[in-house]
């Protein structure tokens, strides 16, 4: 089955034409075959400044495998390796079974140079092995970088956000903090999430909800319940819950947003609303004559002492036409 890659592969043997061999029988599984072919250890040096997906080495003039495998490692190159042996080499280099010494997705230690079928083999798996780590370590990067870009939206979002591990505050930004009354972010962390639940039944549900969500499930990721500040008020919430990482590891983001859709809350929004000027953001008719009734009533009972102060412009209309109402 023939892919559309390229392998750049590094032989290091005496025998050209085994290595050429190789890549013909690659060519079924590669579109394009880079050969590298050398046989001394300062030719091994001055190659490995080039790219390399697998390393299969024969023999060398002044290297050992040992040698090589030495050399890879001081350069820190995630280079797979792939050591051959024949007839002669038997008793030194296989396992009592006669199998290789070692075979893990980094290296594969030994397969007979005859065993064609085998070497055409490891020298796939390993390169794929290879691709697979290359692509993690990218995604790893991306992941990171989208990590320290949510982390900066969240520390600055106007919403209160934090992240649980197991139930329990690992960070929580400061509108977090400040709706539930912590001080600093210390007072926050190791607290449990349940602790900021009123109610046994509301806490049995959010447990179970936690659960579900952990589990994998997705169906639901909101949750209304009555929450509790740590002064001991209460108000009415809704929680979302997310996957999210910090710091590499995967924790839970939590979202909560406090309800203002009770009717008593409406209402007294409502009723504040009425008493102020839309405009200007002051008591308007209505919100002077609702104060003044209050400070009328304490004046007779005698709380307080009240006075009356009447004023008024003069050439209100020109200033009205010239800096607007608002002015």
């Amino acid at each position: 089955m023939r892919t559309q890659s390229i392998l750049n592969l590094l032989v290091i043997d005496d025998d050209q034409l085994y290595a050429e061999r190789l890549v013909h029988l690659l060519g079924c599984y590669y579109d394009t075959i880079n050969l590298g072919f050398l046989d001394d250890k300062e030719e091994l040096l001055k190659s490995l400044r080039q790219p390399w997906d697998v390393l299969v080495f024969g023999s060398a003039y002044d290297m050992s495998f040992t040698d090589v495998v030495g050399v890879v490692q001081e350069q820190s190159i995630d280079l797979p390796m792939i050591c051959l042996f024949n007839e002669e080499m038997v008793a030194s280099t296989n396992n009592d079974e006669g199998l290789p010494d070692i075979i893990s997705g980094t290296m594969v230690k030994s397969l007979k140079v005859d065993q064609e079928m085998a070497v055409v083999m490891s020298i796939c798996l390993q390169h794929d092995n290879l691709r697979s780590r290359r692509e993690l370590k990218t995604l790893r990067h991306v992941l990171s970088e989208a990590e320290q870009r949510a982390n900066v939206l969240i520390k600055n979002s106007k919403s209160a956000v934090a992240y649980i591990d197991q139930g329990i505050h690992i960070f929580a930004n400061d509108p977090y903090l400040q709706l539930f009354g912590f001080e600093s972010i210390n007072d926050a962390i190791g607290v449990p999430v349940v602790d900021l639940i009123a109610g046994g039944d509301n806490v049995k549900g959010f447990k179970q909800f936690l659960r579900q969500f952990d589990k994998g499930s997705r169906q639901e990721v909101e949750f209304n319940f009555e929450s509790k500040r740590m002064d001991g008020s209460t108000f009415e919430a809704k929680l979302q819950l997310a996957a999210a990482t910090l710091d590499g590891e995967p924790v839970t983001q939590v979202i909560i947003q406090q309800n203002h859709n009770n009717s008593a809350e409406v209402a007294k929004r409502l009723a504040a609303a009425e008493c102020k000027d839309s405009l200007t953001g002051i008591n308007n008719r209505r919100g002077f004559e609702e104060q003044m009734a209050i400070v009328y009533q304490q004046a007779r009972q005698g709380v307080l002492t009240a006075g009356l102060l009447y004023i008024q412009l003069d050439n209100v209309g020109k200033i009205r036409s010239s800096l607007g109402l608002q002015g």
